[in-house]
């Protein structure tokens, strides 16, 4: 079992005394202390040999004798097991209920799931108004997500009046954070929305930032961007280059995109076979264009080069 948990690196060190016995028989020796900080660490220590061993019902069961003694880290492993299904049958109620003892506490990480939970009715009745309460009390710990998130509800105008004047302060200052989200989301407002001046060049600016973050949808418009020429010189072997890699992360419309350079020869040698294999991809992807231009690319191929395009389809 592939565990998404981050377990303290305080607990790491323990490892080295737990291998040297079966965890049965730290479990047997234990003994309960009145001693807080004792009784956590002989807990832990038992917990984590049985998740190190993948025993992870035994461990989980470990962490929440020291959950009851207020321990923050194993909080946290309890409630991220229940989330994740990972050891224990998956129950966003019970991972409510425990990431919401950390917020409480002001565990930023915490604030972040709870108001993630409400988002998302997780374990909980949606509500957008409690999303945002939490999300804004880990904004102010510059907790970049949670940031991002009341950008973005301040953008919807979900959980809170929609002021999209808020919401490009809050962006912007994510973007200049270098925070890829909010660099894709700058460029989306400046190329889309009519309530914003729309500014291409700036809008090429800040999709290539995030571009180079990797930020998939980025990536597919700067590339439509260099292929249409619009807030940048045309340039089509960049837009081959960039929806190349949004393609490659299945971004329909860049696959689209790809296929129409490749039918034509524009930045890349021309390839029917090529040009096939792609719009079959962009049609998976359900691009409405993609099934007709298919066909009429299709109407000019010898059955062998279809089925050459199918198997490369296939590696793609």
């Amino acid at each position: 079992m592939n565990m998404k948990i981050l377990l303290p690196l305080c607990f790491i060190s323990q490892l080295a005394f737990a291998d040297t016995l079966s965890c049965d028989t730290l479990a047997a020796q234990f003994k309960t202390t009145k001693n807080i900080s004792t009784y956590v660490h002989n807990v832990t220590e038992i917990a984590q040999c049985y998740m190190n061993k993948e025993q992870y019902i035994e461990g989980f069961n470990w962490y929440v004798k020291a959950t009851n003694k207020g321990d923050n880290a194993s909080q946290n492993i309890v409630a991220s097991m229940y989330y994740f299904g990972d050891g224990v049958e998956k129950d966003y109620a019970q991972a409510f209920k425990w990431f919401m003892k950390l917020a409480k506490k002001g565990n930023v990480e915490a604030e972040s799931k709870v108001a993630e939970m409400y988002y998302y009715a997780q374990g909980i009745n949606q509500s957008y108004k409690d999303a945002f309460k939490w999300y804004n009390k880990a904004a102010k710990k510059e907790h970049l997500y949670a940031e991002n998130k009341i950008a973005t509800m301040y953008y919807e105008g979900l959980g809170v009046k929609r002021n999209k004047k808020i919401a490009l302060k809050y962006f912007k200052r994510l973007a200049n954070k270098g925070y890829g989200e909010a660099e894709s989301k700058m460029g989306e407002m400046y190329y889309f929305d009519k309530d914003i001046k729309r500014d291409y060049k700036k809008a090429f600016v800040w999709f290539l930032k995030a571009a180079e973050q990797e930020h998939s949808y980025a990536q597919s418009m700067v590339g439509n961007m260099y292929f249409k020429g619009v807030g940048v010189e045309r340039d089509y072997e960049k837009a081959f280059e960039w929806s190349l890699r949004a393609a490659k992360q299945k971004e329909g419309y860049s696959q689209m995109i790809l296929a129409k350079l490749y039918a034509q020869g524009l930045g890349v040698e021309k390839s029917k076979v090529n040009a096939d294999a792609w719009y079959i991809r962009a049609s998976m992807n359900g691009i409405d264009a993609a099934p007709e231009a298919l066909e009429s690319l299709e109407s000019t191929m010898t059955q062998a080069q279809i089925e050459e395009a199918e198997k490369i389809e296939l590696g793609l």
